[in-house]
């Protein structure tokens, strides 16, 4: 009980703190809270001069990122058009920035501040309208139209700043060699929930503004609200609520994952101790282990669950729902019974290619729900049969079926297929069959497989902090460290990532430790005063 009342507590003083701070960006004329900050048929805010990063290396940056892009040609071109009109109707056609096919089957989408729109072939597959895709393309411009990109910018901004401040504590503490909870601790703890607090709340109003943004664009553009941006957030809060079930799920498997570690250790602890007459007290040990360690795993979840409550970004979809239901009452009939735009999204899907494609997709993605299930091999043969032969996400489900069947030399030629086609080559790819090559101590064939994906993804920031810890284990840790310095100058955003990604076995296990005495220390002050 008192843990929870110190997570309450921690809570308060940063919802405190939020009422103080000034650093977040202010966008003049939206609200984002219960009513739309733009009219359904009013005038957009003007747009705001920007400056754009180089739109080839945001593109990269998003191939190295999960299963990279997905090569469909036909459906992008569609949607690439629905944007020309977005951009055109909010009279910025000049504005940079594409619409890229997401290689997941998951309901995903967003932009990015080069101006790119990232989406998932889901959203099309499942549209039963063109008014929909407007609505989620006319929403993801929103973001980049009212430039909410400089959340980011703000953010990293102060962390520079708290890390300072944390690294000048820390100086005027550093003889007190306490392991317990220091002023350290609650400077950064105090900062870190403060800065999510904040930037929440002004993420929260970027979705109702975006929305907003969407509602107004699509009906200017003669598109309904019923089959439009109303069907969208329905299917988002239909995938929400499926996604949150699973997650449940798999919480689940880890805290047993967690409490099973605990006892391992326990037992290896007392082994260790090479004195038979403990033996008797092993189990109560294990146990006793098991028990913290699924306290602490799920007082992070609990606090997680509350920090979620208090800082999602995405309010609730049904109360978003809600008010865009509102404005869109007061709309004239006119507008209001509009009939849905079906056809050129049903040849698009008709398309032979486009179909093959997203049909091979969906096999993959049932493949990789359990690669060990009897069908699963059958599947992702299929999935990787004819125009997706190379395409990552179907590669992976092969590589994935066949190393659960033991098939270790044909899962390897499956992922050579999918590196040694440059238009199709995920960074993951790279990552996994260099991992394959040193598990099985071809350190040679592990470098040379790195190199050449770290050679095609180095202006990526995001494969950075993987290509270190590789380098680490390849080439050794010093060699890691000179790559994680280099990081930090040219990539701030990933810095600290890097330098984490470049401590050694060795280092890593020192920071357990005091990490494990901390919590030990922090455990004793908990029970000795509750």
């Amino acid at each position: 009980m008192r843990a929870t009342r110190l997570i309450h507590a921690a809570v308060a003083i940063a919802l405190a703190s939020l009422s103080a701070c000034k650093s977040l960006p202010q966008i003049q004329g939206l609200k984002g809270d219960s009513t739309l900050a733009i009219a359904p048929t009013g005038e957009l805010p003007p747009p705001e001069r920007n400056s754009w990063p180089a739109l080839q290396d945001d593109v990269l940056n998003q191939r190295a990122q999960g299963y990279g892009l997905a090569s469909m040609p036909e459906l992008q071109k569609y949607l690439n058009d629905l944007l020309i009109r977005i951009k055109a109707k909010a009279s910025v056609a000049d504005w940079p920035g594409e619409v890229h096919i997401l290689a997941t089957t998951a309901l995903e989408a967003y932009s990015t501040d080069a101006g790119n729109i990232y989406v998932s072939p889901s959203w099309v597959s499942g549209a039963q309208s063109e008014d929909e895709l407007v609505a989620l393309l006319g929403h993801e411009f929103g973001h980049i139209y009212l430039h909410y990109h400089r959340l980011g910018e703000t953010i990293q901004g102060s962390d520079q700043v708290a890390t300072l401040a944390a690294f000048g504590v820390a100086l005027a503490k550093h003889t007190a060699q306490n392991t317990g909870w220091t002023p350290v601790d609650t400077l950064m703890a105090s900062y870190l929930m403060t800065r999510e607090l904040s930037a929440a709340a002004w993420s929260r109003g970027q979705e109702s503004d975006a929305d907003a943004f969407g509602l107004n664009i699509s009906l200017k553009l003669g598109y309904s609200y019923e089959y439009g941006m109303k069907v969208f957030l329905e299917r988002l809060a239909s995938w929400e609520e499926q996604n949150a079930d699973r997650q449940t799920t798999l919480r689940q498997k880890m805290l047993e994952a967690v409490k099973e570690e605990a006892r391992k250790a326990a037992r290896a602890s007392q082994q260790q101790t090479g004195n038979g007459n403990q033996a008797t007290f092993t189990i109560p040990t294990e146990d006793l282990n098991a028990g913290i360690a699924g306290l602490f795993h799920e007082l992070q979840q609990s606090t997680g669950d509350l920090w979620n409550n208090v800082t999602s970004r995405h309010p609730d979809i049904l109360k978003r729902l809600d008010t865009v239901a509102q404005a869109a009452d007061a709309l004239p009939p006119n507008i209001a019974s509009r009939t849905p735009t079906e056809k050129p999204l049903q040849q698009v899907l008709r398309n032979k290619r486009t179909a093959a494609l997203i049909k091979n997709y969906g096999y993959a993605a049932e493949a990789l729900l359990d690669v060990s299930a009897p069908n699963a091999l059958v599947l992702a043969q299929k999935a990787t049969n004819g125009i997706t032969g190379r395409h990552a996400l179907p590669i992976v489900a092969l590589n994935n079926a066949l190393e659960a069947r033991g098939k270790a030399r044909e899962a390897a030629a499956a992922l050579s297929a999918n590196l040694s086609s440059p238009n199709d080559a995920a960074w993951f790819v790279y990552v996994k069959r260099s991992d394959q090559l040193l598990q099985s101590g071809n350190v040679v064939g592990a470098n040379t497989v790195f190199q050449q994906g770290f050679a095609q993804y180095q202006n990526a920031s995001a494969v950075w902090p993987q290509s270190i810890k590789l380098t680490g284990r390849i080439q050794g840790w010093e060699q890691a460290k000179k790559l994680a310095d280099i990081c930090a100058k040219r990539f701030t955003s990933v810095a600290a990532q890097c330098r984490d990604a470049a401590a050694s076995p060795a280092e890593i296990a020192q920071r357990e430790r005091l990490n494990k005495e901390r919590s030990e220390a922090i455990v004793k002050k908990w029970f000795k005063q509750s």
